[in-house]
């Protein structure tokens, strides 16, 4: 047989089951043509070069299209001139009815005064984000479909965020998470995720120190998941006290509706109150426990750890997250409404320049529609705003259309009466602050309800 063919069949042993089969036929093919008589022998060392030129092009296409666990990672180290396929770029439909009813149960409520936000929008890619430290690699990439940017997680590797106020004792931790990946032959499970807070008693959150697995801290809580593509996946909860001692330990809980949310962003949320801890992924409440947080010393700093697991590596498995968010206090929609008469919150989230509403606001608006059940002679008016970018005149559309939207959400999965509700927009003509930083503006681009 041709040396060439030996070559090139084994230097493609990575390619996936549906190569394999174009590989048996082109030998046979090729075993046909040295049975064929040597006065043909021309016509078929032509036909053998193209064969050859083809394979290698429909190959090395499949393994392109295979790459990056399946996902189009696009990634930039020196520049970010060069296209990062934005054009491409679809917004997940958090706006269909079937996404916002799957939330409709949802009870998580943001708190009221954001101390840290980061969406990477700033980061160069294919970097480590400034703020942030890791025990190893990590890297900024954009995500053919999905905007904006996100941090790639690597397994074996720890991550600590970049903030640097304190939670308090009633704070709550958003994030946006895409886990995908390729499970190999003899294993079901992926790499296990650890979601941590803990308390840096006045040493930076992002100290060396606190990149070992379990750094000798006095106040930690931990989120462990534990995925399969089998729908068995388990979570469970570890604390942590005085002197690194584990004073709590769940059982392994089953999770099976975390499988569902691989392949896609996912939203993550954690509310802690006091002792108290809550935690949702996509809408699914996983915990809530009563005294799963140690409330001294005051926790402060977030963590991300993506275990090794020896089946995996940066080819087959990634974890992309971005959009955190943390805020502290929570109020209750009703009492403000009843002893104020109004209700403002940043906590209804759009898609940018958009009125397409995120499914995680579903938590506030279905306590607004309880609060509406609960006192039947109130009616609403919802007033949208937005911060100072970008023209005013479009800004005031724009507010106007994300108060519709949630009056419609409002009327249509929670059935209030229509004639209970109506809308204004005010764009950017009553800011709260100056609109200088990225926090200021969050806090400007809010809903509020206002008694009639």
């Amino acid at each position: 047989m041709n040396m060439w063919l030996l070559h090139f069949l084994s230097k493609h042993t990575f390619v996936r089951e549906k190569n394999r089969e174009m590989k048996k036929r082109i030998l046979a093919f090729w075993l046909a043509c040295t049975l064929i008589p040597s006065a043909n022998a021309q016509i078929f060392k032509g036909l053998q070069r193209k064969i050859k030129e083809k394979v290698e092009e429909r190959i090395n296409k499949s393994a392109d299209e295979n790459a990056d666990s399946g996902l189009d990672i696009i990634e930039r180290k020196n520049s970010e001139k060069k296209t990062t396929g934005s054009n491409a770029q679809e917004s997940i439909t958090a706006g269909s009815k079937t996404i916002l009813s799957s939330y409709s149960k949802f009870d998580f409520v943001p708190g009221d005064k954001i101390i840290y936000l980061d969406d990477f929008s700033k980061e160069q890619l294919g970097e480590l984000p400034t703020a942030w430290n890791a025990s190893g690699k990590g890297e900024i990439v954009t995500i053919v479909k999905n905007p904006g940017k996100f941090l790639r997680l690597f397994p074996g590797t720890k991550y600590l965020s970049g903030n640097t106020k304190s939670f308090g004792e009633i704070f709550t931790v958003e994030f946006d998470l895409i886990m995908d990946g390729i499970a190999p032959s003899g294993t079901r499970f992926f790499p296990e995720l650890a979601i941590g807070v803990f308390a840096a008693e006045g040493k930076s959150g992002t100290d060396n120190k606190f990149l070992d697995l379990y750094p000798s801290v006095n106040n930690v809580t931990e989120i462990l998941l534990k995925p399969n593509v089998d729908g068995n996946s388990t979570a469970s909860i570890k604390r942590k006290g005085e002197k690194n001692a584990t004073t709590f330990e769940s059982k392994d809980n089953p999770f099976k509706n975390y499988s569902a949310s691989f392949g896609r962003s996912a939203h993550y949320a954690i509310q802690v109150q006091g002792s108290r801890l809550r935690f949702w992924v996509d809408g699914h409440k996983v915990f809530d426990l009563p005294r799963a947080v140690n409330k001294n010393p005051a926790l402060n700093q977030l963590y991300l750890n993506c275990s090794k697991y020896w089946f995996y590596d940066e080819h087959n498995f990634g974890l992309y997250v971005t959009n955190f968010k943390i805020a502290t206090g929570i109020i209750p929609q009703s009492e403000t409404l009843l002893s104020k008469g109004r209700y403002s919150t940043s906590g209804i989230l759009f898609d940018t320049n958009s009125n397409r509403l995120k499914p995680q606001s579903m938590g506030i608006i279905n306590e607004i529609s309880k609060f509406l059940n609960d006192n039947a002679t109130v009616n609403l008016q919802i007033i949208g705003y937005t911060d100072a970018d970008g023209d005013a005149a479009a800004n005031e559309k724009l507010s106007l259309g994300r108060a519709n939207t949630v009056r419609e959400v409002l009327i249509r999965e929670f059935n209030v009466d229509a004639g209970r509700l109506t809308s204004l927009g005010k764009g950017e003509t009553v800011p709260l602050n100056d609109n200088k930083s990225d926090i200021s503006k969050a806090l400007n681009r809010r809903v509020e309800f206002v008694k009639n």
